[in-house]
């Protein structure tokens, strides 16, 4: 009799623990992109969720939460939610692989390993993604189970290793910090007082801070912040409107509400509606 079997029979069986649920739960976009003139700038926020960048050729100037980073091929880049970024191409053409998902229980990894070397064999498989990606003649059942098991035997082999130098900036890391801080419990209200209070030092300085690391106010920065996480619940969660207002510490939805509209260009109700095209079964779109 198989010993698993006469195990159960005898009343000896311990069951082995059970699987959690898989940790990508939507997959936004795959690319590959190309930035062909040294000297392209640009800056801006990452998307929600996860975002990866692979490095197929060129060089690359990132700053990135007061750190300058330096890409080349091989390297590849992690961001995570609403991170503020600053990129200039050192040479040319900059050809990078992008992939975005939301992975709620998956965490990014620390500062010091944010930029890593990959083995070749990596790009091999983001061809392979890619591909899969862009094939409609594939059923859509197929076509998902196929991308979510690539995506995620390729998450195993991108696992931050070996990190890349960087160079830090001390002064706008005193911003960095207190924003650490503040992702911890988006729906507390706090005063800039607070907040220099946690920096241990003056208004002024925070303020200076702040705008060395993302180029506004701190209150200002705040309220990215929370529109950026709350963003990423009406898009990807079933939270009701309301229960993502308390969230990030709105006691009015209306006032939330008109936030919202203001800094994305339309209502967290009108945003939902639309967010199908963010799913893996609708078009991609660039990044």
């Amino acid at each position: 009799m198989n010993e698993n079997i006469a195990d159960i029979v005898k009343g000896g069986w311990t069951p082995r623990p059970t699987l959690g649920p898989a940790p990508v739960t939507r997959i936004m976009l795959i690319d590959r992109l190309e930035r062909p003139k040294a000297g392209f700038t640009d800056k801006g926020f990452s998307k929600p969720g996860h975002t990866i960048q692979c490095v197929v050729s060129g060089r690359v100037r990132i700053f990135i939460e007061g750190s300058q980073y330096e890409l080349i091929p091989g390297s590849s880049i992690w961001f995570h939610e609403d991170q503020y970024f600053e990129v200039e191409v050192v040479e040319g053409p900059w050809v990078f692989y992008v992939l975005n998902f939301v992975a709620p229980s998956l965490q990014p990894p620390p500062p010091d390993l944010r930029v890593w070397s990959v083995e070749r064999e990596v790009v091999g498989r983001l061809d392979d993604l890619l591909a899969r990606w862009r094939d409609s003649t594939m059923s859509p059942s197929s076509r998902v189970l196929s991308i979510h098991w690539r995506l995620l035997e390729l998450l195993e082999h991108l696992k931050p290793g070996r990190a890349i130098q960087f160079r830090s900036d001390d002064f706008s890391r005193l911003w960095w910090d207190v924003e650490k801080r503040l992702h911890l419990d988006l729906a507390q209200v706090v005063e800039l007082s607070l907040l220099a209070e946690w920096a241990g030092c003056s208004v002024a300085t925070l303020s200076r801070a702040c705008r060395a690391a993302v180029g506004v106010t701190p209150m200002k920065r705040v309220k990215q912040m929370k529109l950026s996480y709350a963003r990423s619940l009406v898009q990807h969660s079933s939270l009701t409107i309301g229960q993502i207002s308390e969230r990030i510490g709105y006691g009015r939805v209306f006032e939330f509400s008109r936030d919202y509209h203001k800094h994305w260009g339309m209502p967290p109700t009108t945003d939902r509606k639309s967010s199908d095209r963010y799913t893996i079964e609708n078009t991609k779109r660039a990044m």
